[in-house]
């Protein structure tokens, strides 16, 4: 006789890189009736009979074979599953820290200007401000952390001889983030020393 079996079989994947969900969506029944017939041998039965001379036998009814029909009833279910399967790239990332886009120079122009003339450059600080990114490898982009900041450092008035500064204060340290490469410029402003 045929068995009905009622399982089901569900796999699951865990990746640190794949969500899976499945939801049910439509069960189907089905019965299906089949019919066999089977052939059912007859039977000899034996009777005395007192008017036969013993040893002699006689068919009273000739036998024939019956049958029997034997139904066989099948249940099969069929369930379809909808599969809804979520992606979730993980990139991988390289932290940047050389090469272009991880320096910027700032500088600041140094003047003197010796009595009423015109200032003249006499030199150029600079230095180097530091950051570091993160690259995604799939697309390329890089996503930029904030400059270190520094600061410019103080910058002393030059000596020239006959002259003295009026302002030796104004090359103080100024405080840098990188919001902008080219300082204002620092002047420092003389006037010629008087002879008694």
């Amino acid at each position: 006789m045929p068995q009905s079996s009622n399982s089901k079989t569900t796999t699951e994947t865990k990746t640190d890189e794949l969500d899976q969900s499945v939801t049910k969506k439509t069960t189907t029944t089905k019965t299906e009736t089949i019919g066999q017939a089977t052939t059912i041998p007859h039977d000899t039965v034996r009777q005395k009979d007192p008017n036969l001379d013993p040893g002699t036998t006689k068919v009273v009814q000739e036998g024939k074979d019956g049958s029997r029909a034997d139904k066989t009833t099948t249940t099969t279910t069929d369930t379809e599953y909808d599969v809804s399967i979520t992606v979730h790239v993980q990139d991988k990332h390289e932290t940047i820290t050389t090469g272009e886009g991880t320096t910027e120079e700032v500088s600041r122009d140094i003047y003197t200007q010796l009595d009423d003339k015109l200032a003249t450059l006499h030199d150029t600080q600079r230095i180097t401000l530091h950051r570091t990114g993160d690259k995604n490898l799939t697309t390329g982009k890089i996503t930029w952390d904030a400059w270190k900041a520094d600061a410019m450092p103080a910058y002393s008035a030059p000596s020239i001889p006959n002259y003295t500064v009026k302002n030796p204060d104004a090359g103080a340290s100024v405080s840098v983030d990188g919001s902008q490469t080219k300082l204002a410029d620092l002047v420092f402003n003389y006037d010629r020393i008087k002879d008694n």
